[in-house]
């Protein structure tokens, strides 16, 4: 009995978490979605519920400023693009596709949640509230 009370408990935030992890991000050739622009941006929301306040953040190799790019709303089931401020003059195909070209990415969820993927992948919540509006201590006491 205990074990299902602990599952029904969880519930909740595991949808959330399964969620956050339908979002990505990554860089693209914009030929590949119908763009004139040699580069974009792209974030997918493979989820069921809208993803809110999406910020990706670029690095390019060369520089030491990432370049921002942000969007208001992705919907479920919804590829979202924005040009990149640079193209093949700054950065070559075989670039794009490498691991230093993977953009940092963060939203909140459709349950108010704010999350964060890294450029390893890594998915992180970045903030510690519950689904019922308390916060969490860093102990864990909630």
């Amino acid at each position: 009995m205990w074990i299902m009370l602990l599952n029904r408990k969880d519930q909740p935030e595991i949808r959330q978490q399964e969620q956050a992890q339908s979002v990505s991000a990554w860089l693209d050739e914009g030929s590949r979605f119908d763009r004139d622009e040699d580069y974009v941006v792209c974030a997918h929301n493979s989820g069921d519920a809208p993803v809110f306040g999406c910020e990706l953040r670029v690095t390019r190799p060369d520089e030491d400023e990432p370049h921002h790019v942000r969007f208001a709303i992705i919907p479920p089931g919804t590829t979202a693009t924005r040009a990149l401020p640079f193209g093949r003059e700054a950065m070559s195909s075989d670039d794009l596709y490498s691991a230093s070209a993977i953009p940092e990415l963060s939203f909140t969820d459709s349950h108010g949640g704010h999350w964060a993927r890294d450029t390893a992948g890594l998915l992180s919540r970045t903030d510690r509230r519950t689904l019922r509006g308390r916060w969490r201590s860093s102990a864990g006491r909630g």
